[in-house]
């Protein structure tokens, strides 16, 4: 990495520290007016409808009909975690009887299983820099993914997530500031992609994916870029109601998926080494996706850059 390019956008990054310092949680306007709940007694199919037809990647469940019993969140990476337990449990012999016990299974004993997502909450007093750090923690044995914000009685208001702070910073700078001027290579970004290619089958692309702690792939055919496979992909079971599109190829999957959804009718957002982080931010802010490839002039991924790293770059700087 160009230390130049370290050192300045180490300098580079106090308007947005400041922006964030200055704005409280109790002040600041999530995307969606509301929060959305899972009853104690919904299921992971539940689950998958919310997060599909609410278009998040997360929603806390309650633990029982106490209002402020949450069980933690639940997301895309825990149900994916589930349903490798449920595909490896010799005690459900066929298809049918797996897919009922990974359905069925109460959403509450599902959050938080893929150890990624751990609840956590903070008072609405708590400015956007607060809530920032505490996403980016260096402990990450205990680093949200999202965080729960809370007020004077304990009562749920708000989830925040990189993805709206970072939405945040490109609306209200606009580009406009030393830091997002500078291009990606003065990030230390995750160099180096693990992929599949379009004839895996899913199975084997989500195992891997639940063991390296991965939430997105790259699909390859041959060496040319075709897509990304996601834990989001399985909204795929509620078309038949049961896990059998397990057994699909991976390019399979992703077209039936893409189907259910206009917003991921794209088949992957990509970026270069030289963009700027406004540029980036931008992309980030228009499609809601998690992750963005980098790639080289052939178009071939060299590296992956996720809402969770760009924010940590801003934040490792205060």
């Amino acid at each position: 990495i160009n230390a130049e390019y370290m050192g300045e956008s180490r300098r580079a990054t106090m308007a947005e520290l400041e922006l964030l310092a200055n704005t409280l949680v109790s002040t600041f306007e999530t995307a969606k007016n509301s929060v959305v709940l899972l009853d104690h007694e919904a299921n992971v199919m539940d689950a998958l409808r919310v997060l599909h037809e609410s278009g998040i990647r997360s929603v806390p469940v309650r633990r029982s009909a106490a209002a402020n019993d949450i069980a933690g969140f639940i997301d895309h990476n825990d149900i994916l975690a589930h349903l490798i337990r449920v595909l490896n449990d010799r005690a459900h012999a066929d298809l049918t009887a797996r897919s009922t016990v990974f359905f069925q299974t109460p959403a509450r004993n599902v959050a938080g299983i893929s150890g990624r997502n751990p609840y956590v909450t903070m008072p609405e007093t708590s400015s956007l820099l607060d809530v920032a750090r505490r996403i980016s923690s260096p402990d990450h044995t205990n680093r949200p993914l999202r965080v729960a914000i809370v007020d004077s009685t304990g009562s749920l208001t708000k989830v925040i997530s990189p993805s709206t702070i970072l939405k945040f910073i490109c609306k209200q700078t606009g580009g406009e500031t030393a830091l997002l001027r500078l291009p990606l290579s003065s990030m230390n970004y995750s160099r180096g992609v693990v992929s599949v290619q379009t004839n895996t089958p899913v199975r084997q692309a989500w195992e891997l994916m639940s063991s390296r702690h991965f939430s997105g792939m790259p699909v390859l055919e041959g060496d040319r870029l075709i897509s990304i496979i996601s834990a989001r992909d399985m909204k795929v079971f509620g078309i038949t109601n049961d896990i059998s599109a397990v057994d699909l190829a991976v390019i399979d999957v992703i077209s039936r998926s893409r189907q259910m959804s206009l917003t991921d009718m794209a088949p992957y957002i990509c970026c270069h080494d030289d963009d700027t982080f406004f540029k980036v931010l931008s992309k980030v802010a228009a499609t809601n996706v998690h992750r963005i490839l980098v790639v080289d002039a052939n178009l071939h991924p060299v590296g992956i850059v996720t809402q969770h790293s760009l924010l940590t770059h801003i934040v490792s700087h205060s």
